[in-house]
């Protein structure tokens, strides 16, 4: 019982040790000097699943074929 009370007790310290890494890693990469760059390329790439989404969805009765 003492054995699994120290492991729970590591493991309790551990996960919060890596939401602490994981904050501060957000932290740098909301802070970092190619945020804009980012934050642009992720518009574009939302853009395009979203295009390719619509286009998909109105070439779906063409593809109901049996030959499909």
């Amino acid at each position: 019982m003492g054995l699994t009370r120290a492991l729970a007790a590591v493991s309790v310290v551990v996960v919060a040790a890596a939401a602490v890494g994981a904050l501060r890693g957000l932290y740098g990469l909301f802070t970092g000097q190619h945020v804009t760059a980012a934050v642009l390329v992720l518009g574009v790439v939302a853009v395009a699943v979203a295009l390719t989404t619509v286009v998909g969805s109105e070439e779906a009765e063409r593809t109901e074929t049996p030959y499909w």
